[in-house]
């Protein structure tokens, strides 16, 4: 990295740093301030730590290059906030009666657990047949795991197959909760 770009990278922060945030406010309404200011920061720390494609967007287009290029890594920060965020929200909303004290179950809610929970399984089944091919079983262990809580990529990783798999299989699994 040139001191120059370091320089320009320090100044655009300082001049635009309040712009970004609130450009980010707009697109991303309903997130913490805290989240939006992570990102943005996040954004021009990769301006530093990466310098090679912003410093090319710098000598290519100037300081609006580098803003644009510094407002897509931050928006890139926030979707994948939100992406996470969704996806817990769903499976919360789908587990929630699960958390509930065995003595506040009431016959029904408990059938109803029971049912969304063998409904979900069947799915995961279905989906690591469907997108996994010859390792549907990793896949369906991916897919375990990944319902308990971990990112696709750590699911991924712990059970070795690859990503998209597990991002696909997801996908199609929440789409057919969705419809029934």
């Amino acid at each position: 990295m040139t001191h120059a770009h370091r320089e320009q990278v320090e100044y655009i922060y300082r001049r635009h740093y309040l712009s970004v945030v609130a450009w980010l406010q707009r697109k991303f309404p309903g997130t913490p301030h805290a989240n939006v200011q992570d990102a943005v920061a996040d954004a021009f720390t990769e301006a530093l730590a990466r310098p090679s494609s912003f410093h090319d967007a710098w000598r290519a287009g100037g300081d609006p290059a580098l803003i644009r290029l510094i407002r897509q890594a931050a928006w890139r920060h926030l979707r994948g906030y939100w992406r996470k965020k969704s996806t817990r929200h769903e499976l919360l909303s789908r587990t929630q009666e699960f958390d509930e004290p065995s003595h506040c179950l009431t016959p029904l809610v408990e059938a109803s657990s029971q049912q969304i929970l063998a409904h979900t399984l069947r799915l995961v089944d279905a989906a690591a047949v469907r997108f996994g091919g010859k390792h549907s079983r990793k896949l369906r262990s991916a897919l375990h795991t990944r319902l308990i809580g971990n990112s696709d990529t750590e699911a991924a990783r712990a059970c070795g197959v690859p990503r998209e798999y597990v991002n696909r299989a997801k996908r199609w699994i929440r789409s057919q909760l969705r419809t029934s």
